[in-house]
């Protein structure tokens, strides 16, 4: 999200510098927040690594309520209520049935069965109740990447090209 706003925020020639910045603010944290959780435990308390985010968070708030605008004209795609909720049911037994597993000895359970056939049709309905990206005017947006060699006597098509392809749930 961090990413997509800076990309927003910045006209598309200053893109890269923004990307550099927003990359070297982002490297020390996995390297000195160890060393700095371990000094702040150990010489005061655990409590103290949480405090700590209190006036960085404080100074961020406030500086996304002071220099962030609302855009205009700017095109929101629908929330998707039923790709969120598929996708979270196999994400969701997917991580149940990896955190169960060992406990319930892996498949001579009955449960850690059920979790990856419950998983496998959450990601199944995800990928066909996804609808395609469209523009701000509707319409769907064209197919990204390069165009396949079709073999000699064949159109070629690019790889999002649904105009002759059926879906995984059987509409076109």
């Amino acid at each position: 999200m961090s990413r997509a706003t800076l990309l927003q925020i910045n006209p598309p020639e200053r893109h890269g510098h923004a990307m550099e910045v927003f990359g070297i603010g982002t490297i020390p944290g996995p390297i000195m927040g160890p060393a700095l959780g371990g000094w702040l435990t150990y010489d005061y308390s655990w409590r103290w690594v949480f405090y700590i985010n209190l006036p960085v968070g404080v100074l961020c708030t406030l500086g996304i309520l002071v220099f962030i605008r609302k855009p205009r004209n700017v095109h929101r795609e629908p929330f998707d209520f039923v790709g969120f909720l598929t996708l979270s049911l196999g994400i969701g037994t997917l991580q149940l049935m990896l955190d169960r597993g060992e406990l319930k000895d892996w498949f001579h359970s009955s449960e850690i069965w059920i979790e990856p056939t419950v998983a496998g049709l959450g990601f199944y309905l995800f990928r066909c109740t996804r609808s395609p990206p469209t523009s701000a005017a509707g319409r769907p947006l064209p197919a990204s990447g390069p165009p396949h060699r079709a073999p000699p006597g064949r159109p070629r098509r690019s790889p999002g090209d649904a105009g002759n392809r059926k879906s995984c749930c059987g509409s076109s």
